[in-house]
């Protein structure tokens, strides 16, 4: 590749290469922090068009930190959870901290289907603020589960005796979670296995129900030493690991497919022994492959097609029978004295257009596939390879000290979202000053494709027994069609209808699809508009509720002794369960729900009732328990 890329710079004065010069400009940047250290560590698109962004931090109540540390302050870790709600624009919506009497560091965040959150990391804190179970050993899995405005719903406490790592939590389409980190603990607290081996460390994976139980935990690995850095669903049901054999990065690759119930099913390494390399990120690909990505520092060998003479980014796509289809190394080479630099990946991004966005930072300036100079001593450096690997473009993106990439993702307009820490004040592309000696550093990118569609408008509404869909355009050049997509939450969608598009027109146009079995409750709708080159966006996302049919009241309320429903048809009740406060469930129907419950056994207080019906929608009502 580096040779290939030569070539183009060389006659690049004569000719200008687009594949090469289109680079995404930044729309915007932001420095979120307190005073002290604040280090982001994950970011999730939210349904609103929005981010989610999670870390962790040593900062008391100041600039864009609302509330102070729970536990005791070590310039040397970041003791809080601490999450922030941006909008599109990158505006503070709220923000929350979380934390017990220790260190507790937030690993993961991603939105879950009922609008909330769900948050993953790893503590070394007992019952203190918002902890509510005794620490098991040294580190613990601690899962926390908040609704949309970041109120804590439930959180649990996970381990053994010794030192266990979260590395992710993910929502099952069940609505249960998984969790996959690492642990050394021997059989005790909530671990029911011993090590694999001598080794000590295996993959441990957790799963909870939607309110928080415990349902099973698994061990996976060998008999050596085994640590996963990176987890992803896949469309059966399972989940892909990323990890490593060896506790210094040294080895290759390690990669496990898992079932739902937490089975091996594959595994495989991907490099040679003794040379440094470590999986940052591996996904699905749309095609049932894999895509893996990390960094190496190794010759060529018979996985790695090319030499890594310092350290860099590496990428493999894998087919559906996990063998290599194509491998790239992208990165820099050694300086001219000789002295080698290192160029980490840290996240992989499947981009609209078939694509993938490497998403790391370097300490390097301009050489080898890296075409710009630094900006300070560690910058941003993102590069879009196309869906065969080839490089189309790279951008660096820094200030006048250091900054370190930790997350990137596709914001709801197409465009990128970047988002790290930072040691810097502002210079090059930093346009807020520094608040304290770390903060989160977030850039938004533009999307890199223009798309022939001009929508003015687009609407939602319900009519009778279905959904409305209407929408506009006043200009379309190349168009092929909208695909409709719906969602029940926002998240995970489905097409649902498909409308060929005028092609060429410079007229107002009008459109309209009905959707004639929406689901009960909120339903999410987005528009696909799709290019003939197979390019596409969306459109902004309408939602409307839909509640024709059914309705059910609870009685009395407060309740002393009989909890009473009252509904039309009783028999669209699949399952009920009562929750407290802190959403443990206290009372599950099974699968013949009654609609008369004793109340005497409760605590006098306020209780959630879930109630899922026939079609899978949920209904949620609150009542009193009074003596």
């Amino acid at each position: 590749m580096r040779k290939l890329l030569l070539c183009f710079f060389s006659i690049i004065c004569f000719s200008l290469s687009t594949d090469l010069v289109a680079q995404p400009a930044i729309e915007w940047d932001r420095t979120l922090g307190g005073l002290s250290i604040d280090v982001l560590y994950d970011i999730f698109p939210t349904a609103d068009g929005g981010y989610i962004l999670a870390g962790s931090s040593s900062s008391n109540a100041e600039y864009e930190k609302s509330e102070d540390i729970r536990g005791g302050q070590d310039a040397r870790f970041a003791p809080d959870f601490w999450i922030v709600k941006i909008g599109a624009n990158g505006d503070i919506q709220w923000d929350k901290t979380y934390g017990g009497s220790g260190n507790d560091r937030l690993a993961s965040v991603e939105q879950t289907t009922d609008g909330g959150y769900i948050l993953g990391g790893v503590s070394t804190s007992d019952v203190y603020g918002e902890k509510s179970e005794a620490g098991r050993g040294l580190n613990d899995y601690w899962i926390i589960k908040v609704n949309p405005q970041g109120v804590v719903e439930w959180d649990r406490t996970l381990g053994g005796n010794s030192e266990e790592t979260l590395v992710a939590v993910r929502q099952l389409a069940s609505g249960e979670f998984i969790a996959v980190g690492n642990s050394i603990s021997g059989l005790s607290g909530d671990k029911t296995a011993s090590p694999l081996g001598a080794g000590g460390s295996d993959f441990w994976i957790v799963k909870l129900s939607a309110s928080g139980d415990l349902l099973w935990d698994k061990i996976a690995g060998t008999t050596g030493y085994d640590r996963a850095t990176c987890i992803n669903l896949t469309s059966d049901g399972g989940f892909i690991v990323g990890g490593t054999h060896s506790q210094d990065s040294r080895g290759p690759f390690y990669i496990m497919k898992l079932n739902s119930s937490g089975v091996e099913e594959w595994s495989d390494l991907i490099g040679v022994d003794y040379a440094f390399s470590l999986v940052q990120d591996i996904q699905q690909t749309q095609d049932g492959g894999y895509v893996v990505g990390g960094w190496t520092y190794a010759f060529a060998n018979e996985d790695q097609s090319e030499d890594a003479e310092s350290g860099q980014y590496w990428i493999i796509k894998l087919n559906q029978n996990h063998e290599i289809e194509w491998d790239e190394v992208v990165g820099t080479t050694p300086d001219i004295d000789g002295s080698e630099g290192l160029d980490e990946l840290r996240k992989i991004v499947q981009t609209p257009d078939g694509g993938y966005l490497l998403a790391g930072f370097t300490n390097q300036n301009a050489r080898g596939d890296k075409s710009e100079d630094s900006f300070g001593e560690q910058d941003y450096w993102i590069v879009k390879l196309d869906g065969n690997g080839q490089l189309k473009w790279d951008k660096t993106i820094g200030s006048g000290s250091n900054d370190w990439l930790a997350a990137a993702c596709v914001g709801a307009d197409g465009g990128y979202l970047l988002a790290g820490i930072s040691f810097s004040n502002t210079g090059g592309n930093k346009t807020e000053p520094q608040r304290g000696g770390l903060d989160y550093w977030i850039v938004k990118l533009a999307s890199e494709v223009s798309f022939p569609v001009r929508l003015i408008n687009f609407t939602a509404e319900t009519e009778l027994a279905g959904i409305n869909l209407h929408w506009q355009t006043s200009s379309e050049t190349q168009s092929d069609r909208f695909e409709v997509e719906h969602s029940q939450n926002g998240i995970t969608w489905q097409q649902i209808g498909m409308l060929g598009a005028k092609g060429e027109s410079d007229a107002l146009k009008s459109y309209q699809f009905t959707h004639p079995n929406p689901t009960r409750g909120d339903n999410y709708y987005r528009l696909k508009m799709i290019d003939i080159d197979g390019s596409f966006t969306y459109s902004k996302i309408e939602v409307v509720k839909f509640y024709i049919g059914f309705d059910i009241s609870v009685y009395p309320n407060p309740a002393v002794e009989t909890i009473k429903f009252q509904t039309s048809d009783w028999s669209q009740v699949k399952d009920l369960n009562i929750l407290n406060g802190r959403g443990k469930v206290l009372y599950s129907s099974g699968q013949s729900p009654s609609q008369e419950i004793s109340s005497k056994t409760f605590k006098p207080g306020i209780y959630f009732i879930n109630l899922t019906l026939a079609d899978g929608s949920k209904v949620t009502r609150k009542i009193a328990i009074g003596q």
